[in-house]
């Protein structure tokens, strides 16, 4: 072997070294951004259009912040997504919630709860629209006892037919969502 080939061969092995590292401390940034893409990629196909990080009065001098707000064909979506990892148990009726991980168990408080202050907000704003929410879990989570109703897994999403330009969506569901944009756009 001669120099110059020694010298390739250093040149191949560090650059090997290098990508490698590369790939170790992007691998969670680069999976953070794939899921939130994919979560976005799956909010589109709930309806014809969204809005995300809305913030609208609650009707009792205070706000709501809502992730996703969807328009489908017939209502107006609330989306709330939890990014949890591992075994959830959850029922409507509790309070908490409880996530199984390797790494133990951890309570969070009801989502569905948070879901029905937004859908009262929006109430209080749209009284006459079709309103309805859900918790969408993301790809690492499993619910071994069943999911409640109002919480929908990632996976199930794409079961769900694509929404075309040629969805048909009712009058008052377009009304509640020109009057959603008037609303997001006002002082």
């Amino acid at each position: 072997m001669n120099f110059g080939e020694n010298m390739t061969a250093v040149i191949i092995a560090a650059v090997a070294v290098i990508l490698l590292l590369l790939v170790v401390l992007l691998s969670k940034p680069l999976r953070n951004l794939f899921d939130r893409f994919r979560v976005g990629r799956a909010i589109k196909r709930l309806g014809t259009a969204s809005m995300s990080n809305v913030v609208i009065s609650d009707g009792m001098d205070g706000h709501v912040f809502i992730e996703h707000l969807v328009l489908t064909a017939s209502k107006v979506l609330v989306v709330s997504v939890r990014r949890y990892s591992g075994a959830i148990f959850a029922a409507e009726n509790m309070d908490m919630w409880a996530q199984v991980t390797d790494g133990g168990s951890y309570k969070f408080p009801n989502p569905l709860h948070e879901i029905e202050t937004a859908m009262a907000a929006l109430r209080s704003h749209l009284p006459e629209a079709a309103i309805s929410g859900i918790i969408l879990f993301g790809r690492d989570s499993t619910f071994p006892k069943g999911k409640p109703e109002g919480v929908m897994h990632i996976s199930e999403i794409t079961k769900l037919p694509i929404p075309g330009r040629d969805t048909v969506v009712s009058e008052s569901a377009k009304k509640a969502w020109d009057s959603l944009l008037a609303l997001k756009t006002s002082p």
